[in-house]
């Protein structure tokens, strides 16, 4: 995984939004055996279904995806 490429501001949203990530993950699955996902496989999926989306805050898109859920 290269984070280089990515600018100071660009670390500190992924940083940011994988914090995120992972305090949803306890809150939606604490009752699942299941593990949330290291940063390299969040940033190369999650992370990029969000970018794609046009979201720049995680919980933003988490938001959005319950929605489509309900």
């Amino acid at each position: 995984m290269n984070l280089n490429k990515y600018s100071k501001k660009e670390l500190i949203q992924i940083l940011e939004c994988y914090n995120t990530y992972i305090i949803a993950f306890e809150e939606d699955r604490w009752d699942s055996d299941a593990y949330p996902v290291c940063l390299e496989e969040f940033l190369d999926n999650e992370y990029q279904y969000m970018l794609n989306d046009g979201y720049t805050s995680y919980s933003e898109w988490l938001d959005y995806l319950r929605e489509i859920d309900d």
